[in-house]
């Protein structure tokens, strides 16, 4: 007996449900490949980084920017480090003796980036920790400035210039002291009219700029500060030059 002969139109719809029903198999066996990842690698890998823990140093008290850090004003917790922002100290010693770099407030998580060996600058804590001061002043002509010829670290003696009048208010002509404190005096920086400084515009730092000097910043005691402003407001300012004293530290 002869079997029915299937036509080929009937043979189309056959295989095009196979096709379906495999790729419906295929889609089902990656999404169960991709649950299984999820649910027993990803998942428990989450879970273990929020769980994780750590014993970080922390602030016992409230310390204020430039002051140290001491023993009493930290305490060592153990925490959740997940999500923490920033490398934690671990060790009390690392941090014990340094000095705060910004204000910490009570229960403050110490990260390495708000303490070091300086407040701020090295150079300006270095000057306020011997004692000294920086003062600006105004120099009114390229001659008392000596133009182009002073650089950073440079010793100056300092002249106060002041013109003289008699008892009807004629002008005497001009005197100039020399006062001892001025003698010697170490240059901090140089800056111009627009207070850049003029030795980022020789560089080449500050294009366009205008590099004849404005004001002298010295390194200077309280008494040689005093002398400086009592100069520039009695009269003018006048530096001579001494010696190349190098880079200022």
């Amino acid at each position: 007996m002869k079997m029915p002969r299937i036509s080929k139109k009937e043979d189309k719809p056959l295989k095009s449900g196979r096709k379906r029903i495999l790729n419906r198999k295929v889609k089902a066996i990656i999404c169960f490949v991709v649950a299984f990842v999820i649910a027993f690698v990803v998942w428990p890998m989450a879970m273990k980084q929020q769980a994780e823990t750590g014993t970080v140093a922390v602030a016992s008290n409230a310390i204020a920017r430039g002051d140290e850090i001491r023993a009493s004003d930290i305490t060592m917790k153990t925490i959740g480090t997940y999500g923490i922002d920033g490398d934690y100290i671990t060790d009390k010693d690392e941090i014990i003796g340094k000095i705060a770099k910004v204000d910490i407030v009570k229960n403050d998580i110490i990260l390495k980036d708000k303490f070091g060996n300086y407040a701020g600058d090295p150079i300006i804590d270095s000057i306020v920790g011997a004692d000294k001061r920086l003062v600006t002043v105004t120099v009114k002509t390229n001659a008392a400035g000596l133009a182009s010829h002073i650089e950073k670290g440079d010793i100056l003696n300092v002249s106060c210039v002041s013109e003289t009048t008699d008892e009807f208010g004629n002008s005497n002509g001009i005197q100039v002291l020399n006062f001892p404190e001025l003698k010697n005096m170490v240059v901090y920086d140089i800056e111009n009219a627009e207070t850049q400084s003029v030795e980022e515009v020789r560089s080449g730092k500050e294009a366009n700029s205008d590099p004849i000097i404005n004001t002298i910043t010295f390194i200077a005691t309280e008494d040689q500060v005093n002398k400086l402003l009592e100069c520039e407001y009695k009269g003018s300012i006048h530096v001579s030059f001494v010696k190349r004293g190098g880079t200022v530290e």
